[in-house]
């Protein structure tokens, strides 16, 4: 479900946050990390949100000023050839000693906000994978730690740290995107933090504030958006993990 070329870093068992959703404004993502500039057009709703698409993220620019920025997600070295496969996601454990990733780590932090994410498994009787969707049961945007690079031929690339999932997430899928507090984001943001104290901030168990349930399998199709992909089609995901649907409360 990810675009031709593009591929999933260094990430076990598949695509991890292989699509995500971006319905907050930007009144909410600065109450979150005090933007130096507050975009004056509202941002479009976006339900759908995939690999290889432009994307909106919050980093530092050279005057250390915090703006919003639109990167394609798929991330490609400065130093990379023609050939090389874009990369969506960056471990977090090993992002410092790849050298895909070392230079944006120590110089080039990102946040990726999303209203919530998708992720795919396979429940007991099922043959193929229900689509899940999760959001902050505080019902605010999540940041994810990202790590970009410019480009010579546009806008620059970015890609999702992952890390170890936990509670009920780990039912899903054994990784999840970092999602950092309003605090530590603000750490994670600044050029002022030591490449040490940034992969401290990505890694070790997390325990996000996470609520999650089965959606419409319309979200597989790329070129599917709207509010129906986010409506709940079933119970929402507990600790038992997937459990076996009924057939009639999902679109082919």
């Amino acid at each position: 479900m990810i675009g031709a070329g593009l591929q999933a870093g260094s990430t076990l068992g598949g695509v991890v946050c292989g699509r995500f959703t971006h319905l907050y404004t930007w009144n909410e993502l600065h109450a979150l990390l005090s933007l130096s500039v507050i975009p004056s057009a509202t941002p479009a709703p976006r339900h759908n949100v995939a690999p290889g698409q432009l994307i909106s993220v919050v980093r530092e620019d050279g005057s250390g000023a915090r703006v919003v920025d639109s990167l394609h997600w798929g991330f490609v070295p400065a130093w990379a050839g023609a050939d090389f496969a874009p990369l969506i996601n960056a471990r977090s454990e090993t992002a410092a000693v790849k050298p895909a990733f070392a230079d944006a780590l120590a110089t080039r932090r990102c946040i990726v906000p999303a209203s919530g994410f998708y992720e795919w498994a396979t429940a007991p009787g099922e043959r193929a994978k229900i689509p899940y969707y999760f959001r902050d049961v505080r019902a605010r945007p999540l940041l994810f730690a990202g790590l970009w690079s410019p480009s010579v031929s546009g806008s620059g690339t970015v890609a999702i740290l992952t890390t170890a999932a936990t509670g009920i997430a780990r039912t899903v899928h054994e990784r999840l995107p970092v999602m950092l507090e309003p605090e530590e984001a603000q750490h994670w943001l600044a050029s002022s933090t030591r490449t040490e104290t940034a992969c401290a901030l990505v890694q070790g168990n997390r325990s996000p504030h996470l609520r999650a349930f089965p959606v419409s399998r319309l979200v597989n199709r790329v070129e599917q958006d709207g509010p129906a992909l986010i409506e709940p089609v079933g119970p929402d995901l507990d600790a038992e993990g997937p459990r076996p649907s009924e057939p009639h409360l999902f679109s082919a």
